[in-house]
């Protein structure tokens, strides 16, 4: 693509989508630029769905290293890829899937990023980040206008959140309607909605919800883990005791800050969280890819905020916290 045309080639590549989204929506993915950092499993599923629908650019970073843990949930890794660098490994796997996208990887670590690293891409997405990493780099995005997404997934759980900038995002949507001979009509109508960044989607405060029984389970369960990932920088281990007990602590304590009824988030939480699991990035990834295509696109409503899957009865829940 070179001045906002789409190439014979790439009308041909993208034909099913273009007859789905439209021309304009393909060209604006045709032109986005975007990061996605921490390349385990879910964001190995984030960067398949965006590079088949057909961005500009996308540079995946990562400093650590393949373990043997990460086979059974990435299938962008081959077993001679044990020991490399996670970002340098997934590159030759994810330009297959689509030469038509510039892939690069980056070795450097997220946190020693400067802020302008992140505002040169239109979308920033941040997988298996500490709490401290995510709200900076989702507050340097909100105020750049920079579309901001962050997730990860726990076991039989995940989540993601949705910034999109402290503008309102426009997009447009198919609107139906009935004329006087009750026949079906379609058009196009132009809407915006208005996002908050990360710190004040995770401000939960007592007495700020009227039903706190109404809130996701999973919001408390993310705090959780976020307190978790927070203190001992490192996900809880797959085996023993000592991490349940340590979850179940931290529930304990932020439940009673907050002044919540314990029963809210059941303790099997702990014991169902304690490893990467395939099918549970493959949902979470799915619908996160789908959101940023929708984003860049500017091709119908985007979610608003939080989306929580709960992968033990196979729900998933989207909720917006102001």
């Amino acid at each position: 693509m070179s001045d906002g045309v789409i190439t014979e080639a790439e009308a041909a590549q993208y034909d099913r989508q273009i007859r789905l989204w439209g021309l304009d929506a393909q060209k604006r993915l045709r032109s986005s630029s975007v990061l996605v950092m921490g390349m385990r499993g879910l964001a190995a599923e984030v960067c398949k769905n965006i590079v088949l629908a057909g961005i500009k650019h996308l540079t995946v970073l990562d400093d650590k290293t393949v373990t043997g843990e990460e086979f059974g949930a990435k299938f962008l890794l081959f077993p001679s890829d044990l020991g490399k660098n996670r970002a340098e490994a997934c590159v030759s796997q994810l330009k297959e899937l689509n030469p038509m996208v510039e892939i690069v990887s980056d070795t450097g670590n997220v946190e020693e990023k400067s802020d302008s690293y992140f505002t040169q891409y239109d979308v920033v997405c941040l997988t298996g980040a500490r709490l401290d990493t995510m709200t900076r780099i989702s507050a340097v995005c909100h105020q750049a206008g920079v579309k901001f997404f962050c997730g990860d997934t726990w076991g039989y759980f995940g989540y993601f959140f949705i910034d999109l900038g402290c503008d309102p995002h426009q997009f447009v949507e198919e609107e139906v309607s009935r004329n006087k001979t009750k026949t079906e009509e379609s058009k196009l109508v132009q809407r915006e909605v208005a996002f908050v960044s990360l710190t004040t989607a995770l401000n939960f405060e007592a007495g700020k919800h009227k039903n706190t029984k109404r809130l996701p389970r999973l919001y408390f369960m993310l705090q959780v883990f976020l307190d978790f990932c927070q203190s001992q920088s490192r996900y809880p281990h797959t085996t023993g005791d000592d991490d349940t007990e340590k979850l179940l602590s931290i529930k304990e304590d932020l439940f009673d800050q907050w002044k919540l009824d314990q029963s809210l988030l059941p303790d099997t939480f702990a014991s169902r969280s304690r490893s990467e699991l395939s099918p549970v990035c493959a949902v979470v990834g799915g619908v996160l890819g789908q959101e940023i295509i929708k984003a860049v696109s500017g091709r119908d409503r985007p979610l608003n905020n939080f989306f929580f899957y709960d992968g033990a009865d196979g729900s998933g829940v989207v909720h917006e916290f102001t």
